[in-house]
C-alpha cells in the first residue's frame, strides 16, 4: 500500500520538477490505467476488512447510534478533525490521550468551525489538484491523507472520541510525501539560498524535538497524562474519571470521589463514574449510598457484572434492617 503513490509518481514524472505536457498521452493513460487496475485487489481487501470491522464493532454495541451522535455533528466533527490533525502535526502542543466528542455530552460543534474547516480543506484540495499535473507529489500526498482518514474520521462513530492521534499514522505519510518532494522543489528554485533553507529546516526540526520532549513527559504517569488531557481539552469526563480511579487505587477516597463527581457533572449518564463513586461509598461503609450509586450505574449499563456483584456485597450488613432482598436479588441476575 505504501509503495503505490511512489510508483505512480515515478510513472508520471521522472523528477518532481518535470513540467512537460499539459495532458496525458495515450501511453501514459494506459500506464495509469494499469497502475489503478493493480490496486483493485487491495481495494477489495480493504472493503472486506471494513465490513468485517463494522459488523464486529456493531455486535459489541461499540458503534454509536444516530440519536446520540447525529449525522450533521459527525460530518462537522469529520471536517474539524481533518484540520486539527494537520495543525497538531505542524505544532503538536495540545495533544491528549482522549478528545471527547461534543455529542457525547449532548453539545454541538459550532457551525463556524465546521464551515472554516470546509473552506480551508477545499482550498488546499483545489490547490493540490491545480498543481498536481506538474507536481504530482502534491496531489498524491494530499489525496492519500484525505482518503486514508475516511474509515476513521467518525462518519461511522465508534466510541465517544472526537478524534484520536493514532488514526493518523498512515494518513500522514501522504503529507510527508508532499512535504519531502516539495522540499526538493524548493532546493531547485532557491539553490542560491541553500544555506538559508538548511538553517530553516534545522530550526524546524530542533523545535519539533523540543515539543516532542515536552509531550512525552506528560506520559510518565497517570496523573500527568490525565491532568494534561483535562488542561488541553474541554469537559473531558473520561480523564476526570480515570484520574479518580488513580486516586482510588491509592486509597485517597476523598479526592477520588470529588473527581468522579466532576465526571458526573459533565456527563450525568456516564455509568462508570456512577459505579466508581459507589465503590468509594462502599470503602467508607456508606452502604445505602453505595447501593444507590450501583443501581444508577446498572440502569445505565445493565451489562456491568461488577455492578451487580458489588450491589449485593455492601448490603450484607443491612440484612438485620429487614432488607435481605437487596442482598440476594442482584446476585441472581
Amino acid at each position: 500500500m505504501r509503495a503505490a503513490p511512489t510508483r505512480l509518481l515515478a510513472a508520471e514524472t521522472p523528477h518532481p520538477t518535470d513540467t512537460s505536457g499539459a495532458g496525458f498521452a495515450p501511453a501514459e493513460r494506459e500506464q495509469i490505467f494499469a497502475l489503478l487496475l493493480e490496486k483493485v485487489p487491495l481495494a477489495v481487501l480493504a472493503t472486506a476488512s471494513s465490513i468485517i470491522t463494522y459488523v464486529a464493532q456493531a455486535s459489541k454495541t461499540a458503534t454509536a447510534p444516530l440519536d446520540h451522535f447525529p449525522l450533521d455533528q459527525r460530518l462537522s466533527n469529520a471536517l474539524l478533525s481533518y484540520a486539527l490533525y494537520l495543525f497538531n502535526t505542524v505544532w503538536p502542543r495540545s495533544l491528549a490521550v482522549f478528545y471527547p466528542h461534543p455529542s457525547s455530552i449532548g453539545e454541538q460543534i459550532p457551525l463556524w468551525q465546521a464551515v472554516a474547516a470546509l473552506v480551508g480543506l477545499t482550498f488546499l484540495t483545489l490547490l493540490c489538484l491545480l498543481y498536481g499535473r506538474r507536481r504530482p507529489h502534491l496531489a498524491v500526498g494530499w489525496l492519500w491523507y484525505l482518503g486514508t482518514l475516511v474509515p476513521v474520521i467518525g462518519i461511522v462513530q465508534v466510541g465517544s472520541q472526537a478524534m484520536a492521534d493514532r488514526y493518523t499514522y498512515v494518513p500522514l505519510i501522504g503529507i510527508f510525501i508532499a512535504v519531502s518532494w516539495g522540499g526538493i522543489d524548493l532546493l531547485g528554485w532557491w539553490h542560491r539560498c541553500k544555506p538559508l533553507l538548511v538553517t530553516f529546516w534545522a530550526a524546524v526540526i530542533l523545535s519539533l524535538l523540543v515539543v516532542t520532549r515536552v509531550q512525552t513527559a506528560y506520559w510518565r504517569d497517570n496523573v500527568s497524562l490525565y491532568t494534561r488531557a483535562i488542561a488541553v481539552t474541554e469537559k473531558n469526563w473520561l480523564a476526570w474519571n480515570n484520574l479518580g480511579n488513580y486516586h482510588l487505587t491509592r486509597g485517597d477516597v476523598r479526592q477520588a470521589l470529588s473527581l468522579f463527581q466532576e465526571a458526573l457533572r459533565i456527563k450525568p449518564d456516564y455509568p462508570d463514574a456512577w459505579y466508581n463513586a459507589g465503590v468509594v461509598f462502599s470503602r467508607v461503609q456508606d452502604y445505602l449510598r453505595a447501593i444507590a450509586f450501583y443501581e444508577k450505574a446498572l440502569q445505565l449499563d445493565p451489562t456491568n457484572a461488577d455492578g451487580w456483584v458489588n450491589q449485593g456485597l455492601p448490603t450484607r450488613p443491612l440484612i438485620s434492617t429487614r432488607k435481605p432482598r437487596l442482598a440476594t436479588s442482584p446476585l441472581c441476575e
